[in-house]
């Protein structure tokens, strides 16, 4: 017999997002008895909706580097989200809190770096409509993560496996960027994006193995 403390399969919460031809998928299957649970998921699920119609509505500018800021700012401020709403519903796990406020801090300094440089980066375009199409075809595949069939035991384990979902798509973005930017600023914030992030999952790969 499965551990009250486990959710048994119900297929409950299912959020499939289309986005400009790419497919995020969040799907839960857990039947939901700790009211916690219930609300982080739900609230998770708005997130993850919210930022990905935002993703999918940004400016074609003409500029990749541009393009690729106007993308990562809500990427970014749904991480920032995120991570205050497994704060607010129960999150035990000292480690992941830690996590998440690393996450609300940097991000949210970066949001505003990030929002100044469009300003400074808009000043002096750069087009090129060729590399931008080339750019956002692959732009439009991050949103192909799923986290498809997965039993989640705990607030914690739900936020850990969803972020991990979450930091590769940054990273993913980040990677793509790096193909078709000149921009030097622009190379170093993906970069540390990048980097920042690998080591994060890393991070969450492992507690995730500790969380019962």
């Amino acid at each position: 017999m499965i551990k009250q403390s486990e959710f048994l399969i119900s297929g409950i919460l299912i959020c499939i997002i289309l986005v400009s031809g790419g497919i995020f998928i969040y799907h839960n299957n857990n039947n939901i008895q700790d009211p916690n649970m219930i609300n982080y998921l739900d609230k998770d699920n708005k997130l993850m909706d919210t930022m990905m119609s935002e993703m999918d509505g940004i400016p074609h500018t003409g500029d990749v580097s541009i393009d690729f800021l106007y993308g990562m700012i809500p990427h970014h401020e749904s991480a920032v989200s995120m991570s205050e709403n497994f704060l607010q519903h129960g999150g035990e796990n000292e480690e992941l809190k830690k996590i998440a406020n690393d996450i609300i801090n940097v991000q949210v300094s970066e949001i505003e770096d990030m929002k100044q440089l469009i300003q400074e980066l808009e000043k002096n375009i750069q087009i090129d409509t060729d590399k931008e199409t080339d750019y956002f075809k692959e732009y439009n595949k991050t949103a192909n993560h799923t986290m498809s069939h997965q039993t989640f035991k705990n607030v914690d384990e739900a936020f850990a496996k969803g972020m991990i979902t979450h930091h590769q798509m940054a990273i993913d973005m980040s990677e793509t960027i790096l193909k078709y930017t000149d921009n030097s600023t622009i190379k170093n914030m993906a970069e540390n994006i990048i980097d920042t992030q690998t080591k994060e999952i890393q991070q969450m790969e492992s507690i995730i193995q500790t969380i019962k």
